[in-house]
């Protein structure tokens, strides 16, 4: 029988019906919802709906009620955990800034900084890509113990295609579920004998995505996945539970392989699986743009006279996001393929997405990195961050191993 109690806050968008959804799997789940909505969100969805799901009384106006404790202390005082979904960039706005003009605002202000909170964007692309947005969560997640559940790509109101809408409502259920539980048993890390990882849970990404133009032509880069591949082998001799997320085709192993193409499929098949692996190991190419729009027919050298200009979007940062949600004992790897300021930009990489360990690889030499059976690698952590290990040119098996083998000596043993 839970006991844990949620503040779910309802902010106006297209999205605010499925927090009804998202009410209803955690009433389920034994846990104790109290809603707030705010004026906007009631043009859309009504206090009543949610008053029926969760048993208890939707609050929309801290003046309302017959207290004598401000609404709002009395809530966060008793609160475990405050679910913002969805949350549009009017509130992230007045988090940010501190602004209270409303219950749900008046009481974000109040909550204390130490407890946990989970947002779930959903928006229209333009405003998620605003800088100014991309701001105002930085700052939130600098200043406050919350966790962002970025938008996925899909379907928007306005009926276009992007990135802002509102995360699977599973998913964000699952990640409310894990912060009120965020020790929970079965993530935390075993103390390895040498050599054994059996029972250890390890996804792993690898190769390159592919960005469709039309059905001939795509955005790509010249990863092979060898490397990815390389270490999923080398993890599963160790005994480890792998699973394999990769851009190959047909590959025959004795572990679990799920293809995907686009970096909007690897992202969806990576959160689908990350909150129960204990490591994470990002070598994936995923490709940082996209194409606006994707023609559905191939496009003719005579569409125009002139040069033929491709508007490209940003793809989701997977990383950055993961490095967000990760749990206290996950352990995060990511992958720096540079040409240039190797060792500079990667540990900006490994910091900027809260990364415990970084592989960096300079892809400009073509004896080793993309398409080679051959790599030369620098490990980089945050527990050492002066210091780069070099693994010499060796073959992508062997570099897999010492990687492994680094990762074994350097987190999995006391």
């Amino acid at each position: 029988m839970q006991n844990k109690k949620i503040i779910l806050g309802v902010s106006g968008g297209i999205a605010s019906y499925k927090a009804c959804d998202l009410a209803s799997l955690l009433v389920k789940d034994n846990y104790k919802v109290q809603t707030i909505l705010t004026d906007s969100a009631q043009k859309f969805i009504s206090a009543l709906t949610f008053k029926t799901i969760t048993y208890n009384d939707c609050y929309t106006n801290q003046f309302d009620y017959d207290i004598v404790e401000p609404l709002h202390i009395e809530m966060c005082r008793e609160a475990d955990l405050l679910v913002l979904a969805p949350a549009t960039a009017n509130l992230i706005a007045k988090m940010a800034n501190g602004i209270a003009d409303d219950l749900l605002t008046t009481l974000i202000c109040a909550y204390s900084s130490k407890k946990p909170i989970l947002l779930a964007p959903a928006m229209n692309t333009a405003m998620w890509e605003n800088p100014i947005v991309q701001a105002n969560l930085k700052t939130i997640t600098e200043n406050l113990n919350c966790t962002i559940i970025n938008p996925i790509e899909g379907q928007l109101a306005c009926r276009t295609e992007g990135i802002g809408k509102l995360a699977e409502v599973e998913n964000i259920y699952k990640q409310a579920v894990s912060l009120l539980s965020k020790n929970s048993s079965n993530l935390q890390l075993p103390i390895l004998p040498e050599g054994e990882w059996s029972g250890l849970k390890v996804l792993i990404t690898a190769g390159g995505t592919k960005e469709p133009i039309d059905p001939v032509r795509f955005l790509g880069n010249r990863s092979s996945g060898k490397m990815g591949l390389a270490l999923a082998d080398e993890a599963y001799k160790k005994g480890a539970d792998i699973i394999l997320i990769t851009t190959q085709k047909a590959l025959k192993r004795n572990y679990k392989i799920i293809e995907v193409e686009t970096a909007h499929e690897l992202q969806k098949a990576v959160e689908s699986y990350f909150d129960t692996c204990q490591i994470l190991i990002m070598s994936a190419a995923v490709s940082d743009f996209r194409p606006l729009q994707v023609f559905a027919s191939k496009v003719k050298k005579s569409r125009s006279e002139s040069d033929w200009y491709l508007p490209l979007t940003k793809n989701p940062d997977i990383l950055e996001t993961l490095g967000r949600l990760k749990k206290e004992n996950q352990i995060l790897i990511g992958f720096a393929a540079e040409s240039d300021n190797l060792i500079q930009n990667a540990r900006k990489k490994l910091e900027n997405k809260k990364l415990d360990l970084i592989v960096a690889n300079q892809v400009d030499n073509t004896e080793i990195g993309f398409g080679s059976d051959y790599n030369e690698v620098y490990l980089l952590t945050q527990k050492d961050n002066s210091e780069e290990i070099i693994l010499p040119k060796n073959t992508k098996t062997q570099i897999a191993f010492q990687i492994l083998e680094f990762v074994q000596d350097k987190f999995l043993k006391c």
